[in-house]
């Protein structure tokens, strides 16, 4: 299996010891209170992430509330927490924590493969989820994408080539990711970025995710059509991570 398969079969694992333990059926919470990106002006999300099946261990000391703290000082315009607990090292729980520290807008960043998932992130307190379309159907994306819609949360639908542009969009995503990362070997092409930016038509919102390293790699993507930048590793090893935030936020709107 490549690394999304092992990804995916062990959160199926997960999700269904889960159900167990908390059956969420029938049970809707609403979030009232939702938060989402802004859809008029380019803006950054800053992720807490304390290790990848690439690079390991990201942050020994991984305090998420803090991080996510450092990120708001910074400008941060909304912050991702990592949840999956096995490849990635991270919780729901950490997701709580950062909701309970922070106002801004919360993503969510798993594995959603079913509608517990959805049910289970509206209950952590996120604003947003990301749903990936290599790892689900077409009809399954588009029921996932209407659920998490009808209570609220803003959904990134994300995608690595021209098919899974073409799926998003289909389903109706206002907010398009398209990771420079490949799940399959976790290698990482920024011009190929650059290229599928094309496939994203004007009236939905392009977000770059993966392998942005400086702002000029930013300004790079920005220039090709992209309005969101997801940005986690570059951030979490800044030894300031409030500077190193608010040094992108300046550049990208223009303050510098």
């Amino acid at each position: 299996m490549n690394i999304l398969e092992q990804i995916a079969a062990k959160k199926r694992e997960r999700v269904a010891v889960m159900k167990k333990a908390l059956p969420l059926e029938g049970y809707i919470p609403r979030n009232l209170l939702a938060r989402s990106f802004p859809r008029e002006n380019p803006f950054i999300i800053a992720e807490c992430k304390k290790a990848s099946p690439s690079k390991g261990i990201i942050a020994a000391d991984y305090y998420p509330a803090a991080i996510a703290k450092s990120y708001s000082a910074g400008g941060a315009d909304a912050i991702s927490v990592l949840t999956e607990e096995d490849f990635f090292l991270g919780s729901v729980a950490d997701l709580a924590v950062v909701r309970n520290s922070v106002a801004a807008a919360i993503l969510r960043k798993d594995f959603i493969l079913e509608s517990w998932q959805v049910r289970e992130t509206l209950l952590t307190g996120a604003d947003a989820m990301l749903l990936i379309v290599a790892l689900l159907d077409r009809v399954l994306l588009k029921e996932l994408f209407d659920e998490a819609t009808e209570h609220k949360l803003t959904v990134l639908v994300e995608a690595h080539d021209e098919k899974e542009i073409e799926a998003a969009l289909e389903c109706g995503a206002q907010f398009i990711g398209v990771n420079a990362r490949n799940l399959k070997d976790f290698t990482i092409s920024a011009d190929e970025s650059v290229r599928l930016a094309r496939y994203i038509p004007a009236g939905r919102t392009a977000v770059a995710e993966s392998g942005i390293t400086s702002v000029e790699s930013m300004l790079k993507l920005k220039a090709a059509g992209y309005k969101g930048f997801l940005i986690g590793e570059h951030f979490m090893r800044s030894a300031d991570p409030a500077s190193a935030v608010r040094q992108f936020s300046d550049a990208l709107k223009g303050n510098i």
